[in-house]
Parts: structure tokens; C-alpha cells; sequence
């Protein structure tokens, strides 16, 4: 099989631009082509013990005996990966010929045989399912050319395969970008091109995927998915001084169409709330309504209203809270709809962070504190929720002062007051 002209003339300095698997297939073909005095024995052998690692997972093959110093070492080899995932070995192994031989790529022979993993489907064998190590946390390692920066307050969406990151703080400034990680290959991708902004080389991390069109650049909005299309509202933004009388920024609403990555802008009526960042947003499984609680307004000032957008006639309603007990205004919470019921765990404000679970009745506007037994998270603000079944998983997050990185598990079906409707949504965080 002849290597692809049109990813070869992506390579610069050697580098190899094509993704996960091809990338270690490509590797290990050019290892297999190579002179048996280029490379170490001990070289040879973590290449082996890499490639058999990616290739059937963790050693489980009987000891060779003791007389068989080769095998011996193979065996001895392959078994220190222990649980090594099959993507972080592969990953290894191309980084280890990185090291030993820096320009790989450009030295590739041109005809790679037919019969080589190479040739393999590109999605052959790899996913996010082969990372997992149940009760583990997993390292997955970001050699990409293209990478987003760190970043926090971004918003997220998991659709499908892929995972839609968009915007955030770095560096003290808010991001505009759009980065799609797919699952099944392990990859980065960046699916709107622009120029790169003059301060930041074409070279240096990060630096593309600037949306020429869409909201300008903020973070903490809330990212929706909504069938192929993601619904981006509100966010932080720069907003200059109020003029006496007047009101603050109206919440803006933003559809991406996944298919061409182009924003949409729509246009709302009814009781529009003001535009905020840290909220959450749930869609309900019919489709045609988005709850929104709390967050942030324009002047960083917490909110704790619940609104509903009607998506069929994008259509604003205030949710009349008819109970006087209720949670005190916050943002970067968590929030789910759980049997007909939103919760939302902690959140805070510039003073404080809270880890009270709340419970609203959306069709009666009421709320309730949800008591729960055994020991509560610490107060938090900023932190991740899942929703799987019954289980409500919390990770991250932080006070003002320190970050949280334990996991924290609260089973819901004990704890929480069934409402009669079945409604569920989205989680958002």
C-alpha cells in the first residue's frame, strides 16, 4: 500500500500528522523495515512488549522457562505494562521511535506491504472503551498537532461519538474556538478554520479555530445538545458601564449546526431573562423546552430564577416560584432532571459555595431541600455532574481555597420525592 501524498505533505519536522490508530500502525511498520543495528536491544524489546501490549492487552501468557533467555526477557517485558491501557501503548510506542529517531515520518519507505496493520480501518480496535480500566483514572496522552489550550468555565456537549467544547477563560482572556474530541479515535479535531490572531504564531498551541462567525468570545454558557444541532446560551462577556436607565444585556441564544459548523443566531420574545454565565440548562426529552436556573449576571451578580424557552415559537417564560423556601442565587452548580424533578447540587457566588441538593417541582414551581444520609461533598462550585440511571456522579469543582478532585456518588432513588410527570434532560454543568 502506498502511504497517502496528502498526509505526507502534512508532516512537519518529522512529525507524523496522521491520527490514532494509523499512527501506530504506520510506526510500526517503519520499526519492522529498520536494520537491526539502528536500534538497541533494549530498544527492540520495549518495542515488542509496546506492540504486543496494544495489540492483546495485558500479559497473559504462561512464564517461559528459565532456559530461554530470549523469551524470558520478551515475557519479563511485556509483563511490567501490567494494566497499561492498548491506546496509552500505542501511544508509547510511537513516542519511544520519536525519540530514537526524530524524522521517522519523512524517512518512511514509500511502499508499506499490503498486508501490514497499517492498512487497517482507522477506527479498527480503537475507542474510548479501550482507555477504560474500571476503577481507575486513565492519563490519555494529547500528542496531537492540534490541541486546545487549558481552559475552565468552557461549555461542553457530548453528542454521539464526539464531545463539543466551546469557549472558556485562558490566560485571562475568553475564547471563541470550537474543538470536537471523537471518542472513537481518540483525536482533536478543529472543524471551523480561521487565522490565526497575530499575538499567537500558527505554530504555537491552541492557536486556530477562532469562529469567524457567532456570539463573540465569553465562558460559562450553557452548550445543549438538540437532535444535530448544539443550542449555546448566554455566557460571560465584556459589557462596558451601564447608562443611567439602562437594562442589562438580554440572554442571547446561538444554534451550531453540526453538519457545516456554521452559528445561527435566534431571535427571542416573551420574558427574555438577562443574559448570565454559570447557569445551567436541561432540555426536556420531548425536545421542545430548555430549563434555565441561576448563574451570573452581566455585572457578576448570582441569580437563582428558573426560565423556560419554548423552542417551538422561542418563547420565554419566568417559572413563578410558589414555595418560600428555596436555594440561595448561585452559579456553577450542577443540575438534572431526575423523574419529573430539576436538581441542582451546590454552586456559589463570589463569597461563598454551597453543597445543598435542591429539588423544584417544575409544574407546581415549587422547591424542596433533599436531605440525604452519610457524609456530604465540601462545598463546591465549577464541578462536573453525570446523571447514569440512578446515580448522580459529581466530580471536581472548588472553594475559594482549593480545587476538588475526589469523585463523589449520590444514589437518587431513595432521596428523591417522585413527582407525577417522567420528564429527563441533559446534564449540564
Amino acid at each position: 500500500m502506498r502511504m497517502a501524498d496528502s498526509s505526507r505533505s502534512l508532516s512537519t519536522n518529522g512529525t507524523c500528522p496522521i491520527p490514532y490508530p494509523d499512527r501506530f500502525h504506520a510506526a510500526t511498520a517503519y520499526v519492522a523495515s529498520l536494520p537491526d543495528h539502528l536500534l538497541t536491544d533494549e530498544t527492540r524489546l520495549l518495542f515488542y512488549a509496546l506492540h504486543s501490549q496494544a495489540a492483546h492487552g495485558p500479559c497473559e501468557e504462561s512464564k517461559p522457562w528459565g532456559w530461554n533467555v530470549v523469551e524470558s526477557a520478551k515475557w519479563n517485558a511485556w509483563s511490567q505494562l501490567g494494566n497499561m491501557s492498548q491506546m496509552e501503548a500505542m501511544r508509547l510506542y510511537v513516542r519511544t521511535l520519536d525519540e530514537e529517531q526524530p524524522e521517522w515520518w519523512d524517512r518512511m519507505p514509500e511502499v508499506v506491504p499490503a498486508d501490514t496493520p497499517a492498512a487497517a480501518s482507522p477506527g479498527n480496535g480503537v475507542s474510548i472503551s479501550s482507555v477504560f480500566q474500571e476503577g481507575t483514572w486513565v492519563v490519555i496522552q494529547q500528542d496531537d498537532a492540534k490541541k486546545p489550550v487549558p481552559r475552565y468555565e468552557q461549555g461542553a456537549a457530548l453528542l454521539g461519538g464526539s464531545l463539543y467544547v466551546v469557549g472558556g477563560h485562558y490566560g485571562g482572556r475568553y475564547l471563541q474556538d470550537v474543538w470536537v474530541y471523537n471518542l472513537n479515535r481518540l483525536q482533536w479535531t478543529s472543524p471551523v478554520p480561521a487565522e490565526p490572531k497575530a499575538a499567537e504564531p500558527p505554530g504555537q498551541e491552541g492557536s486556530a479555530v477562532l469562529a469567524p462567525t457567532g456570539p463573540p468570545a465569553a465562558a460559562g454558557w450553557s452548550v445543549t445538545p438538540l437532535q444535530d444541532k448544539l443550542l449555546v446560551m448566554g455566557g460571560h462577556i465584556k459589557v462596558g458601564k451601564l447608562k443611567k436607565g439602562e437594562s442589562l444585556p438580554q440572554m442571547p441564544v446561538w444554534v451550531v449546526d453540526l453538519a457545516t459548523m456554521q452559528w445561527s443566531s435566534l431571535t427571542t420574545n416573551g420574558d427574555v431573562p438577562c443574559s448570565r454565565g454559570g447557569h445551567s440548562a436541561c432540555l426536556l426529552p420531548s425536545g421542545d423546552k430548555v430549563v434555565v436556573f441561576g448563574g451570573e449576571d452581566s455585572r457578576r451578580r448570582p441569580l437563582a430564577d428558573v426560565h423556560i424557552l419554548d423552542l417551538q415559537n422561542l418563547s420565554w417564560s419566568t417559572l413563578e416560584v410558589n414555595s418560600k423556601l428555596q436555594p440561595a442565587a448561585r452559579s456553577g452548580h450542577a443540575a438534572a432532571l431526575y423523574q419529573g424533578a430539576l436538581l441542582v447540587f451546590g454552586g456559589g457566588s463570589l463569597a461563598s459555595c454551597f453543597n445543598d441538593i435542591w429539588q423544584l417541582d417544575i409544574d407546581r414551581g415549587t422547591w424542596t431541600k433533599v436531605t440525604v444520609q452519610g457524609p456530604s461533598p465540601t462545598p463546591r462550585a465549577g464541578h462536573s455532574g453525570a446523571l447514569v440511571g440512578d446515580q448522580w456522579y459529581i466530580l471536581g469543582g472548588g472553594n475559594n481555597v482549593k480545587g476538588k478532585s475526589a469523585v463523589c456518588l449520590l444514589g437518587l432513588a431513595k432521596v428523591i420525592k417522585t413527582v407525577p410527570c417522567t420528564r429527563q434532560c441533559h446534564a449540564m454543568a
